[in-house]
């Protein structure tokens, strides 16, 4: 007879550190209110030392990471996802929990199997194959508002707001300039360059920055002031001497203080928006990520530049070094950014609250 008494018990899935943050504060809530959380992850990055800094109990799947040395990419992405269903199928089979969420797709198609309810959170509009091979099995599907407008409407859930803001918002991060003054004790005017590896399933066929454009932002840059890089990729001899020297867990520190974040990362060019600081991105999904086009369109807080447009990207960062106050303008366009959005770490409270204890849901 199933015990109604006993704490739901919850599975995020993490795959990449963005949703390490995302899900940081909504954890930590959540177990305030005597859910039983349980994490899984795989290797990706920094995301591992993040969920070690935070003290959380995890299961890693795949300690040395989803990527073939060997094969193609499309196929390594297939016999991945192949072995993560597996892996997680029998670790579920064994250990029932109530509810799935993350962004990892195959929580979806696990928990069909399993007829266990799943969330599956998005926040990048249907920009590949991605989407048909994992809503269709999601319970919901939970994105932003300006998401897909009037795409996959029987699955989604949506709110006002976006992932950055579960963990950026002014009640959730504090600004500390000590972190920067361990590396740049007068605080003299400063940039991020952060260089991504575009090897998710999803990056298939996109570009981004390259070295010899790299050397090109970095040589304009360094007229204003110092240049510091943070690479998910390997990084090539003559950039190491501008590697950052801070720990994962304090880049929305660095970032916040920084004058410009220039990058091809789309989850870090979001952070630096909501954070006010003026932000530009090199890379093929320039146009078709909705909530990256709020920030440029609406707020103004960053500008995208396609692969073939890096003059474009060059002669608008001359513009902006060369603006005075740029920051304070920029804190101004955020407030109205803050003021325009919900508390987002609430609403995904509820929102899982309403699902774990609901255990009969038509998947």
């Amino acid at each position: 007879m199933a015990d109604n008494n006993r704490p739901k018990k919850i599975l995020f899935f993490l795959n990449h550190p963005a949703h390490f943050h995302l899900f940081k504060f909504i954890i930590r809530r959540l177990r305030e209110k005597d859910f039983d959380v349980i994490i899984y992850i795989v290797t990706k990055d920094v995301l591992e030392d993040l969920v070690k800094a935070e003290g959380w109990d995890y299961v890693n799947l795949f300690p040395k990471g989803r990527r073939s040395k060997v094969l193609p990419k499309v196929l390594s992405t297939a016999l991945f996802m192949l072995l993560t269903q597996i892996k997680l199928f029998l670790k579920l089979l064994f250990n029932r929990v109530d509810l799935l969420i993350g962004s990892e797709r195959t929580i979806t198609h696990v928990g069909r199997m399993l007829f266990i309810p799943s969330l599956y959170v998005n926040e990048d509009d249907t920009i590949s194959i991605d989407n048909y091979i994992t809503y269709p099995f999601a319970t919901k599907v939970i994105v932003p508002e300006c998401c897909d407008r009037n795409r996959w409407n029987g699955k989604k859930i949506t709110y006002n707001g976006n992932h950055e803001l579960a963990y950026l918002r002014p009640e959730h991060f504090t600004p500390d300039e000590a972190v920067v003054r361990k590396f740049n004790p007068g605080m003299e005017r400063y940039f991020i360059l952060r260089l991504v590896s575009l090897t998710a399933s999803h990056d298939i066929g996109k570009q981004g920055i390259n070295d010899d454009f790299a050397r090109r932002i970095i040589a304009t840059l360094e007229e204003y002031g110092k240049v510091y890089i943070t690479a998910e990729r390997p990084l090539a001899d003559e950039f190491e001497r501008y590697r950052l020297p801070v720990a994962a867990y304090d880049i929305h520190h660095v970032m916040y203080f920084a004058d410009l974040f220039i990058g091809d990362s789309l989850s870090m060019a979001m952070e630096a928006s909501v954070l006010g600081t003026p932000s530009l991105r090199l890379n093929d999904f320039v146009g078709i990520i909705s909530v990256l086009n709020e920030m440029d369109e609406d707020y103004e807080l960053s500008y995208g530049f396609k692969t073939d447009q890096k003059e474009e990207l060059i002669e608008k960062l001359k513009e902006l070094l060369a603006l005075q106050d740029i920051k304070d303008e920029w804190r101004q366009k955020r407030e109205r950014l803050l003021n325009d959005k919900d508390d987002v770490v609430g609403f995904f409270v509820e929102t899982i609250e309403k699902y774990a204890n609901n255990r009969v849901i038509k998947n």
